[in-house]
């Protein structure tokens, strides 16, 4: 009997918008996205507050073992609502007991689409034709922490199985 492989968590993780995704037996067995509406247009902090308890219920639905990040620093500007949620997402994974690695989003379009500043189209195509999911509809945030869950995985040797 084979042992399950660890369940992967992938963020792309925005103030606004968050993709997700979910990794099991290194293959994308579900991914999302969570969104503040009109009625949840508040602040940074407020906004973050509720991306939080919305991890949560992914977190507690999945059950994963890690988190890989996919973070918007290397930006050349301090952007006070992206250092909140940055460090908002380090004390939630250590609140939860999980392991949380965070790579530049730059690194990780350069090694998934072959440039640091690949639009979202290119990135988009270079995961769906590198995990054979040409035809697969998601949105850019899902792409993209997809992306971030398969370099992770790739890092890591995760991916060899």
């Amino acid at each position: 009997m084979t042992a399950s492989k660890p369940i992967l968590l992938a963020l792309d993780a925005d103030t606004r918008r968050t993709g997700w995704a979910v990794f099991e037996d290194y293959a994308v067995a579900q991914s999302g996205v969570i969104t503040f509406g009109a009625t949840r247009a508040g602040t940074a902090q407020q906004r973050i507050e509720c991306l939080i308890a919305a991890l949560d219920e992914v977190a507690a639905r999945f059950r994963p073992a890690e988190v890989a990040l996919s973070s918007p620093s290397g930006l050349r500007w301090e952007v006070p609502a992206l250092a909140l949620l940055e460090s908002e997402l380090a004390a939630w994974a250590r609140r939860s007991g999980l392991p949380l690695t965070a790579y530049p989003v730059a690194q990780i379009r350069r090694e998934v689409a072959q440039h640091p500043r690949a639009p979202a189209p290119a990135l988009a195509f270079a995961v769906m034709t590198a995990l054979d999911m040409v035809g697969t509809a998601k949105s850019t945030h899902e792409w993209e922490a997809i992306a971030a869950g398969a370099y992770h995985l790739s890092r890591t040797g995760a991916a060899a199985g």
